[in-house]
């Protein structure tokens, strides 16, 4: 592990998503299909932290959420991702160093797609909802970045789930490589948040997300032709009464060999990986270890 001055690095991770808001409040203002923009989340709240992600809802006029937002193409593979309308959108910030679909979070008549920038100290989160004009409904804590047509501001007439955008007609099952693709996504993204929880020594937050991981490393594996490993204890925190209850310090070690332990395994899939075209960036276990560093130094505080 290298070493990693704790106070310097949050200090610094604050400063770059600071960064990270200012340009984002540019991009929106300079996008004329954008009506309005907010942060919510913690810093909506103003209880933000070193560790914490940017959570963006984006209000476009109805008409304009399909060419600001809509899925990518089938078969779905990164690069279509990468270049689909919500690719290209949040592209403007920057060029992230991971994008992940979760359609399952976007918004009732919206789209959703979760993104991390490249820092320092490791990615930061950035988490996109687009809703349309009729749909939009700020939560209650908010920092506005945008409002060119009061959309920043609830009114209880639009306070129900919008119309715009109808739900598409269910997709067709996915090709094994799409399955992958999604899952290798979703393996580093999960490793990155479980990496959140255990640094802020909350070892159940972060047993549940390192169970998603292991999930889909295990989907991924299979896809190569690799049996999956033993699956590490995400929680080892043993519930039979003749032994001893680990401490909290002592499952948040644990929980963080195996982050380490997660990624290792994923980067041996790589080259099989590659050969069956799965196409994520080449260097994002490079960008999540330089995270889990941070992660390990604090959980060691």
């Amino acid at each position: 592990m290298a070493l990693v001055n704790v106070g310097e690095a949050l200090a610094r991770r604050e400063q770059e998503r600071a960064r990270l808001a200012t340009r984002l409040a540019r991009l929106l203002a300079d996008d004329p299909r954008v009506l309005a923009g907010w942060l919510q989340g913690s810093v909506g709240r103003g209880e933000a932290d070193g560790l914490s992600d940017l959570d963006v809802t984006v209000v476009v006029a109805d008409e304009a959420l399909a060419a600001t937002a809509s899925a990518p193409d089938r078969p779905t593979t990164y690069e279509r991702i990468r270049t689909s309308p919500r690719g290209r959108f949040v592209a403007g910030l920057g060029a992230p160093a991971l994008l992940t679909e979760a359609p399952q979070n976007a918004p009732a008549a919206g789209a959703f797609l979760s993104s991390f920038f490249p820092g320092e100290y490791g990615p930061h989160g950035v988490d996109w909802e687009w809703v349309p004009r009729s749909a939009a409904v700020p939560p209650e804590h908010t920092v506005v970045l945008l409002d060119r047509s009061d959309a920043a501001v609830d009114h209880p007439a639009r306070s129900g789930p919008g119309t715009a955008g109808a739900a598409a007609s269910e997709s067709p099952p996915r090709a094994p490589l799409e399955v992958s693709v999604a899952e290798c996504c979703s393996f580093w993204s999960m490793l990155m948040w479980a990496g959140k929880y255990a640094a802020r020594a909350d070892p159940t937050a972060c047993a549940t997300l390192l169970g998603y991981a292991v999930r889909s490393l295990d989907v991924v594996s299979r896809f190569t032709g690799v049996t999956p490993p033993a699956d590490p204890d995400p929680d080892p925190d043993p519930a039979e009464p003749d032994r001893v209850r680990p401490s909290t310090a002592e499952r948040l070690r644990g929980q963080v060999g195996s982050l380490w332990l997660l990624a290792d395994r994923m980067d041996a899939l790589a080259p099989r990986l590659v050969d069956l075209g799965v196409d994520l960036p080449g260097d994002v276990g490079w960008a999540v270890r330089s995270y889990l560093n941070l992660v390990e130094a604090l959980s060691n505080r």
